[in-house]
């Protein structure tokens, strides 16, 4: 285990300061604007309850509760250490659904994989759609529409991130069925959708980071060469992602893009800065809360134990 009071350089680009916050805007109270859509995300979750997954999970419900949430997102690595072996596995219980109880959360989870997925069985996370009243995995990546305000939508874009990243690529296994799938195919898709989209907002989730500075992983070369254009192109709002076990807000100078790390469902590490990128990062427990109206999109992170740790607003 990294010791969380490390200071260090890891990288010419990521600076690391203990468990520090680096943030424009912390601790402001939620404000949630009449008839907007809100969601939580989550990410890195599933490991029986254990690293603060259980408390996450109870300051979930609460958040829940007050702000008439209308879904969960799950950003991947479902259930550790190596997915499921089946729509039966007993993880379902430990994991998920003897964690996430709270009668607020039993809301629909649209789900995407995450690497720790692959080394399980993933048609049974797809297969796990038939056997919950909550859990959406229609397909190794899919899109959802969702109504905000009179006639404007919300496009929801989820990926499957692992067959772009190239280290799960002739692994021999080690990540399933990773190398028989086509990522040519899965951008042009994603191209198609969000170029015929004229919503209010587009959101685009991942497992992998385009850019983090997460001390686990870091940014993703693959995702920055093949995925990020696209996202540019097509003026996606926001990618939402996980796989470094903390919470962040990166983004860059020029540019209306918004990078969201959220995958701290758990166990997480420290915490990184990217200059000039970084608008906050923390390496507690704890997930995001998303609100969006016609013309406004709010961000706020949350910890295990309750506390705000920093809000964001966007504004069209």
């Amino acid at each position: 285990m990294k010791s969380r009071n490390a200071l260090r350089w890891i990288s010419p680009f990521v600076f690391l300061l203990g468990n520090l916050n680096f943030s424009c805007a912390q601790n402001k109270p939620i404000h949630i604007q009449p008839g907007s859509l809100n969601f939580l995300v989550v990410g890195d979750w599933g490991r029986n309850g254990a690293y603060h997954q259980k408390e996450t999970a109870d300051e979930m419900e609460k958040i829940a509760s007050q702000y008439d949430i209308q879904f969960i997102v799950s950003t991947g690595d479902n259930i550790y250490e190596e997915g499921v072996k089946g729509v039966y596995d007993e993880k379902w219980k430990s994991s998920f659904e003897n964690i996430y109880t709270g009668a607020h959360l039993q809301k629909p989870w649209y789900c995407v994989l995450g690497n720790h997925d692959y080394k399980g069985l993933v048609d049974a996370e797809i297969g796990y759609s038939q056997h919950s009243n909550r859990w959406n995995m229609p397909a190794r990546y899919f899109t959802k529409k969702v109504k905000i305000e009179n006639q404007d939508s919300v496009l929801l874009a989820f990926l499957d991130t692992n067959p772009f990243i190239s280290s799960y690529r002739n692994t021999h296994g080690k990540y399933g069925d990773v190398d028989r799938q086509d990522t040519s195919l899965q951008l042009k898709w994603l191209d198609s959708v969000l170029n015929h989209s004229h919503d209010s907002f587009k959101l685009v989730f991942g497992h992998h980071p385009v850019y983090s500075a997460g001390t686990g992983h870091g940014n993703s070369p693959d995702l920055i060469k093949q995925l990020n254009p696209l996202l540019i192109k097509n003026g996606v709002d926001f990618y939402i992602c996980g796989h470094d076990h903390d919470l962040q807000h990166l983004k860059k100078s020029t540019g209306s893009l918004d990078y969201i790390v959220s995958g701290a469902g758990s166990e997480t590490r420290i915490a990184g800065f990217i200059p000039g990128m970084s608008l906050f990062s923390n390496g507690d427990s704890g997930f995001a809360l998303i609100s969006l109206s016609k013309n406004n999109a709010r961000v706020y992170f949350i910890n295990y134990k309750g506390e705000i740790l920093y809000s964001y607003e966007k504004n069209r």
